[in-house]
């Protein structure tokens, strides 16, 4: 994913089973902090696709 100026983007989908026995991709971004080199959480859901 491009630079946002904040820093650079990163995107992982994981298949994740839960107590239930359901399973949903989840889809998890982050930002790797120009200022401090550190990563960030930036948003987490299930992905509906």
């Amino acid at each position: 994913m491009p630079d946002t100026g904040y820093g650079r983007r990163f995107k992982v989908t994981l298949d994740l089973m839960g107590e239930n026995g359901k399973r949903a991709k989840v889809l998890i971004t982050w930002l790797l902090d120009k200022k401090t080199n550190e990563f960030r959480l930036t948003s987490i859901y299930v992905d509906k696709k």
